[in-house]
């Protein structure tokens, strides 16, 4: 069972899983102020933002060798495929 974020949890059994598709929408913050730190280090945040009709998709692909590699696709209409990966 992998649990990506509190919403969605995805039952697979490893033999059979060959590629998850999510997506991963943009967000445009408005603000983001730090307003405490919580005990476990991590910090309180009071934010407000937008999702905005943008975004990517992210691809999972179980390997044998335990390895991860790291490839990047642009879509050449995309507002981003201008961008750089640094």
């Amino acid at each position: 069972m992998i649990s990506l974020n509190r919403a969605r949890t995805y039952d697979f059994c490893a033999e059979h899983f060959l590629m998850l598709k999510l997506p991963a929408p943009a967000k445009l913050n408005l603000f983001l102020h730090i307003i405490g730190r919580r005990q476990d280090g991590y910090h309180e945040l009071q934010t407000l933002f937008q999702l905005l009709d943008y975004g990517d998709e992210l691809s999972f692909e179980l390997r044998t060798d335990k390895s991860i590699d790291l490839s990047v696709t642009s879509d050449p209409t995309s507002p981003a495929a201008t961008a750089h990966l640094d």
